[in-house]
């Protein structure tokens, strides 16, 4: 599972704020920085002043989104472009971490880089996330090359082979586990989701940190989700007792025998399908 990563942002001069276009493509690029991390490379462009930024970035263990997506990184612009349309304005740019077999040379022209298999795993999961967030067909997935002809992401522009391996990858069955919220009894919750199909599928168990209580009949295979029974300070008389209680729509249900102990001068049952009460 790969969850992304919102700690890290990019310094507020590397990138501009809003969108003036909607999205309709993914531009993938490396970052010609061998052996480099996700978050070594967020950290970068939260603590400089450089002038360009990417969305996300991608190792073999983690995803890191340095520009919210509602915003516009600065990483495929140009004096000329060789697309017709892809701009800033209305791409995400993807950086993938990269490695290399020689280190004498840093070159782009080089042809040594490589990605390892876990980021390219990684970063397949990423663009087929975004490709159904903002409706991207898989042919404007593109490379930085694409767009401007710079010899980025160097692996996949050396060997055209290895970068149709990459978008055959995108036509696969994985899918990116994502946090968003839900909005519980008026509370914003955080949750795991996928999207798939233009639809949100949640992680079950997040529910619990909105109170209920989820568990798994492994008989019928169905899963369980009870409002979770809290013990609730009340007082009584001036004392301190707990009852027990459940929270519905920011509102505390108390459970009237928890009551009728705390109180103890009354007692409770039940009959013909009413609740009875009998003073003591």
């Amino acid at each position: 599972m790969v969850v992304i990563n919102d700690d890290i942002r990019c310094n507020v001069n590397n990138f501009s704020k809003g969108r003036r276009s909607k999205i309709k493509y993914i531009v993938v690029h490396y970052t010609a920085s061998p052996n480099d991390t996700a978050e070594g490379e967020a950290k970068y462009f939260k603590n400089n002043v450089i002038e360009a930024s990417a969305h996300y970035f991608v190792d073999g263990k983690s995803v890191y989104r340095s520009v919210m997506d509602s915003d516009t990184a600065w990483h495929c612009g140009a004096n000329f472009y060789y697309h017709e349309e892809c701009r800033n304005d209305n791409s995400i740019g993807v950086e993938l971490c990269c490695k290399k077999k020689n280190m004498t040379s840093r070159r782009a022209e080089d042809k040594d880089w490589y990605f390892d298999e876990d980021t390219i795993k990684n970063a397949a999961k990423l663009v087929k996330y975004l490709m159904c967030e903002y409706d991207v067909p898989i042919g404007n997935v593109i490379r930085h090359y694409d767009v401007t002809h710079k010899i980025c992401p160097a692996p996949f522009v050396h060997n055209e082979g290895y970068w149709v391996k990459f978008k055959d990858k995108l036509r696969g069955d994985d899918e990116m586990v994502t946090e968003t919220y839900i909005k519980v009894n008026g509370k914003d919750i955080k949750i795991h989701r996928i999207l798939k199909d233009g639809k949100n599928y949640i992680d079950i168990r997040g529910l619990e940190n909105a109170g209920f209580e989820v568990g798994y009949d492994a008989g019928s295979k169905v899963p369980i989700l009870n409002n979770k029974v809290v013990e609730l300070g009340v007082k009584v008389d001036g004392n301190d007792k707990s009852v027990e209680a459940v929270n519905l729509g920011g509102s505390n249900f108390v459970k009237v025998r928890s009551l009728a102990s705390a109180v103890g001068n009354f007692d409770v049952d039940f009959e013909n399908g009413k609740v009875v009460v009998r003073t003591k």
